[in-house]
C-alpha cells in the first residue's frame, strides 16, 4: 500500500481521539495566550499554559489541582476542568501543513486524460476537517448528479483549482488542502471554523472540453494522431527532399551532357576546319606546282 496513504490513515485514525497528540508525536500546538482569562488566577492559568499542552490535556485532573496545584476551591478546579476540555476539542493537534495542497492517490485513472484551463469537471466528492475527520462539513456521492465547475475561473477554493488539474480522468485521490488554499479566516457555514486545513476524497468522473465529454484515454489517442501525423510529414518531407536531390542530379547530368555535345560539335568544326584549310594548301601545291611545270617548259621553248 502507498506509504503516503499508511500516514494519512494513521493521522485520520488519530485525529478521532483528542486525547492523542497525532500523526507526529513531537509536535505539540500551543495554548492560546488567553486561555481562560480572567476566569482563574492570572498565576495559576500561566502556571498551567507553561507546562503545555500534552501535559495539561493528558495529565492535569482534579487531584493534580487540588494536590500539586493547591487550589482547594472547588469551583476554580471545575472552571478549569472545563477549560482543559474545551482545549481538547479546540486544540489541533497535527502538526502544520508544509504544502499547501497534498495528493495521495487511492484509485488510479486512465493516466493520460487531464484537466486543462477551460474545461467543466464532474466530480464526486466528500469533504472532512482534517483535525476532526468525524465531520462532514459536504458531500456529493450521486454519480448521476456529480458537482460541476470550470477550471480557471475562480469558482471554487484554490485547493480544488489546483488540486484537480493533477488529477487524470476517473482518478479517485485524497486531497489534503492547507487551510491558506481553502476559506482562510473565514467561517463557512456550521461546521468548518476560521483557518481550517480541509481533507477530500474526490473522484473526478468526467471531463467536458469544448462542449464535449471526453472518453478515458483521449489524449492517449489524440497523442498517437500526432504521432501519425509528424510521421506523415517526416515522410512527405523526406520523399519531396529525395526527389528534390534526383532533379538536381537529372539537372547536373542534362548540364553535362550539353556541354559534352558542344565540346564534340566544337570539336568536329575545327577538325572540319583544318580539312579545309589541308584542302586549300593542298590546291595552292598543286597550282604551284603547275605554274612551276609550266614556267619550265616555256624556258625549255626558249633555249631551243
Amino acid at each position: 500500500m502507498n506509504k503516503k496513504i499508511q500516514k494519512a490513515q494513521a493521522e485520520l485514525e488519530n485525529l478521532k481521539n483528542p486525547n492523542q497528540t497525532g500523526a507526529e508525536d513531537s509536535y505539540e500546538p500551543p495554548i492560546p495566550d488567553n486561555w481562560l482569562q480572567g476566569k482563574i488566577r492570572d498565576s495559576d492559568r500561566k502556571a498551567l499554559i507553561e507546562k503545555g499542552a500534552k501535559f495539561v490535556c493528558n495529565e492535569v485532573n482534579g487531584q493534580y489541582l487540588k494536590n500539586v496545584m493547591g487550589l482547594k476551591n472547588g469551583k476554580q478546579r471545575s472552571t478549569i476542568l472545563s477549560g482543559i476540555a474545551e482545549l481538547k476539542s479546540t486544540l489541533d493537534w497535527l502538526p502544520p501543513l508544509t504544502e499547501p495542497i497534498n495528493v495521495q492517490t487511492i484509485t488510479q485513472g486512465d493516466g493520460c486524460t487531464y484537466p486543462k484551463k477551460g474545461d467543466t469537471l464532474h466530480v464526486l466528492y466528500r469533504g472532512v476537517l482534517r483535525r476532526n475527520p468525524e465531520i462532514c462539513f459536504d458531500e456529493t456521492g450521486d454519480r448521476k448528479s456529480p458537482f460541476k465547475f470550470q477550471v480557471g475561473v475562480g469558482g471554487v477554493i484554490r485547493g480544488w483549482e489546483e488540486g484537480l488539474p493533477k488529477l487524470s480522468l476517473l482518478e479517485k485521490a485524497r486531497l489534503t488542502i492547507r487551510n491558506d488554499y481553502a476559506y482562510g479566516p473565514r467561517q463557512m457555514g456550521q461546521n468548518i471554523p476560521p483557518y481550517s486545513d480541509l481533507i477530500f476524497e474526490v473522484e473526478l468522473v468526467g471531463i467536458e472540453r469544448d462542449g464535449v465529454v471526453l472518453e478515458p484515454g483521449h489524449e492517449r489517442h489524440e497523442a498517437e494522431k500526432k504521432r501519425i501525423a509528424e510521421r506523415q510529414r517526416q515522410k512527405a518531407e523526406r520523399e519531396a527532399k529525395e526527389a528534390a536531390e534526383r532533379e538536381q542530379e537529372e539537372n547536373e547530368e542534362n548540364k553535362s551532357q550539353k556541354s559534352d555535345d558542344e565540346d564534340l560539335e566544337a570539336l568536329d568544326q575545327k577538325e572540319s576546319s583544318n580539312s579545309d584549310g589541308e584542302k586549300e594548301q593542298v590546291e595552292d601545291a598543286q597550282k604551284e606546282t603547275v605554274q612551276n611545270n609550266k614556267e619550265s617548259t616555256e624556258s625549255i621553248e626558249e633555249i631551243h
